[in-house]
């Protein structure tokens, strides 16, 4: 008698594939295990803390218990209490806005594994720049002597030092980009115009076009944002030669190069990105 086939599961016999969708969940996993590391820190941290603020500023032998992360121990000095908690707190922060987006950005479908990296680092931004804002502030604050010792962190206030360390580090873009502006202001030079390939966020957009008419042509003057130096604007098809003054961008047609009756007006960025184009009728050629 021939051999019954055997019937055979059709999951079986396919392959298990890592799809965009596995991705997400594994991302949300991965954020979920991260706040259970950083409850865990700071369970174990905290009681650091305590005994470190509780003993005698100027004492000559620190009380500061061991540090029991996990399975490691070690015996920090205060100053290395206050380094942890900052960190830890600035990872805290970083991470409610990186949980708060990840779910907002799946919940509406919008979730792109491009930034993936961008939620994978964000904890680590966070208490990186949580530790420059803390520290920069208390050097700021705290009367320094002159032979380089500090304030003793025995003073410190643990729950304010927390608090600042925390919201700098869910706050870390915003003040990432709030200091960028204050050291371009302070520090502007014309040296990053010469680095190519940067990068840019935003698509231009024309907010207006002025046209001027003259004795030798006309000027176009394209108001907008998304503007940089290296931005042209494209007249009739063709991009011309332009120049950014201010936040404007500025195209000079002479006469014999002036597009009969209505042009396409668009502004291209480094990358050859495109903005929406505008139709305006040119000023007829002399």
């Amino acid at each position: 008698m021939a051999d019954e086939p055997v019937a055979r599961p059709a999951a079986a016999a396919r392959r298990w594939r890592w799809t965009p969708a596995t991705t997400v969940a594994a991302l949300g996993v991965g954020l979920v295990g991260v706040a259970a590391v950083l409850v865990h820190v700071v369970w174990r941290l905290w009681p650091v803390v305590e005994a470190v603020a509780a003993d005698e500023p100027g004492a000559v032998d620190p009380a500061v218990p061991d540090l029991v992360l996990f399975t490691l121990r070690s015996s920090p000095t205060p100053g290395q209490v206050y380094l942890a908690l900052i960190l830890t707190f600035g990872a805290v922060g970083s991470f409610i806005h990186a949980a708060t987006s990840f779910t907002t950005f799946v919940g509406n479908r919008q979730f792109r594994l491009s930034w993936m990296w961008w939620y994978l680092l964000r904890p680590f931004v966070g208490a990186a720049v949580a530790l420059v804002l803390v520290v920069a502030g208390l050097g700021g604050l705290l009367a320094l002597g002159t032979d380089g010792a500090g304030a003793d962190p025995r003073t410190f206030n643990p729950y304010t030092v927390a608090a600042l360390a925390g919201l700098a580090g869910w706050f870390s873009k915003t003040a990432a980009d709030k200091l960028e502006e204050v050291f371009e202001a302070v520090l502007a030079n014309t040296k990053d115009r010469a680095r190519a390939d940067k990068l840019v966020d935003d698509l231009p957009v024309i907010g207006a076009v002025t046209v001027t008419p003259s004795a030798t042509g006309a000027r176009l003057t394209v108001s907008g944002s998304g503007f940089t130096d290296r931005s042209a604007v494209r007249v009739g098809g063709r991009a011309r030669t332009t120049t950014l003054e201010r936040d404007r961008l500025v195209v000079d047609l002479p006469l014999d190069d002036l597009p009969a009756g209505e042009a396409e007006i668009a502004v291209m960025d480094p990358s050859g990105r495109a903005s929406e184009p505008i139709v305006l009728e040119l000023p007829p050629a002399a």
